[in-house]
């Protein structure tokens, strides 16, 4: 790989984590009600902080705008001619950055819509691995972080059998930031006593 070829990945590569890194929450918290979204509910920027503190509308705004920074990476790596594989690492790039976005000093959502993107374009079978798993553990539950959880880590064994190391990279970073809330609701939940 030449010179040249170095140079225009890593400036994909910082133009994929910046992209990633634009706080739709925030911006949308601000905009439309005034608020700072990181400062409401649970704190996260995310779709699911939107509707519970916002309403549905501003959720579905942060949805779109989360999916949309993914998308939008995606499409312009391609535009730009890069090999598939690249395709799916500047999607990694791009969760990365809404999960430690530099504009909020590295405190970020939870990379769920963004990372959606990424799967659907990049391996669509994921998404079919990733619905059934998050409902069966959402249904019983209603606990969203755990299902999510489980969901994210099925994508990527999948993307593992699968040969795709973007995907287990992937899967393992959005499971990692759901960990946290898991593992406290595992603790509670079989905890003695309770």
């Amino acid at each position: 790989m030449d010179l040249g070829s170095v140079m225009s990945l890593v400036l994909m590569g910082i133009v994929s984590y910046l992209t990633g890194a634009i706080p739709t929450g925030v911006l949308v918290g601000k905009w439309l009600k005034g608020i700072n979204l990181q400062r409401e509910g649970s704190g996260n920027i995310g779709a699911a902080n939107a509707f519970d503190t916002m309403g549905i509308v501003p959720a579905l705004l942060v949805l779109a705008g989360d999916f949309g920074k993914g998308l939008l990476v995606l499409v312009l790596t391609r535009a730009l001619g890069f090999p598939a594989e690249v395709e799916l690492w500047m999607g990694f790039l791009a969760v990365t950055g809404h999960i430690f976005p530099v504009y909020l000093r590295f405190r970020g959502g939870k990379g769920l819509a963004t990372g959606l993107a990424v799967a659907l374009w990049g391996a669509p079978l994921a998404v079919l691995v990733f619905i059934p798993l998050w409902a069966v553990v959402f249904l019983p539950t209603r606990y969203m972080p755990v299902a999510s959880f489980t969901g994210v880590l099925g994508v990527a064994v999948y993307a593992g059998i699968s040969g795709i190391p973007a995907g287990v990279c992937l899967g393992l970073l959005i499971a990692g930031r759901h960990f946290p809330e898991t593992w406290a609701f595992l603790k509670k939940k079989f905890s003695p006593g309770t």
